[in-house]
């Protein structure tokens, strides 16, 4: 009989809960509150898998169980939370950036359920779910805290241009592999601290920058390592080497 553990699903059971209730404020017309809340899911969906690791009580059935958390915390709820900000305004195109978002999202869980154990641990094929409901929600914050309506219009744009990220065939870095116990050299501590400065004096940009930051890095990564890109700048440096 396989072993399942009691801490990391206990902490992806509040991944879940956290989902399903920001799915209740956002019906309720409660979007910050949502929003949050889909931002809480994503600390228990980080710190599940970090325990797992930590105490080597990793599993199928965890595994199996995070995705079908993260499913409701990052696919639906969002979806909801987007439809029901924009109901008024663009119903069907509230609906229909709402319902892609969560369909791709099923399908990048999937694909990566599929391919657990044959992906390489520093990259992730494709967005990553938590990532991009983050993304959405921390640019629901931003533009919510700072009354920014007419950037706020942009959001089922911005909600359909990362579905699309989630199921292409971009990488994007993981942190799975990240060593709480190794020393830290006094330059990791310094940025550590800095970062820590910038969170606390605005902390919904913070958010929304760190975000917007992870999105961008793997489409501009996707790009300087194109072959179409590559080439050119193989032909710049030959062409550079040809002159006298």
């Amino acid at each position: 009989m396989k072993k399942t553990y009691l801490l990391p699903n206990f902490i992806s059971m509040g991944n879940f809960l956290a989902g399903l209730y920001a799915i209740i404020f956002a019906i309720q017309g409660r979007i910050l509150m949502a929003a949050y809340l889909i931002l809480l899911a994503m600390l228990f969906d980080f710190v599940d898998g970090t325990v797992a690791r930590l105490t080597k009580t990793e599993s199928h059935f965890g595994m199996q169980l995070d995705s079908l958390c993260d499913i409701v915390s990052f696919g639906v709820a969002p979806m909801v939370l987007v439809y029901m900000l924009f109901m008024s305004q663009a119903e069907k195109f509230g609906w229909f950036s709402g319902v892609l978002f969560a369909a791709c999202g099923v399908l990048r869980l999937a694909r990566y359920n599929t391919q657990a154990k044959t992906d390489g641990k520093h990259y992730f094929d494709g967005l990553p779910i938590p990532a991009a409901a983050g993304f959405i929600v921390s640019y629901v914050i931003f533009c919510y805290t700072k009354s920014l309506s007419f950037l706020l219009a942009l959001t089922p744009l911005l909600v359909m241009a990362t579905a699309l990220l989630m199921v292409c065939g971009i990488r994007y870095p993981s942190f799975r592999k990240l060593d709480f116990k190794r020393r830290r050299s006094l330059e990791s501590m310094l940025l550590i601290i800095l970062i820590a400065i910038l969170a606390t004096r605005d902390f919904h940009v913070f958010l929304v920058w760190c975000f917007t930051g992870y999105v961008l890095i793997g489409v501009i990564s996707h790009v300087w390592k194109h072959p179409l890109w590559t080439k050119k700048k193989t032909e710049e440096v030959l062409a550079s080497e040809e002159k006298p």
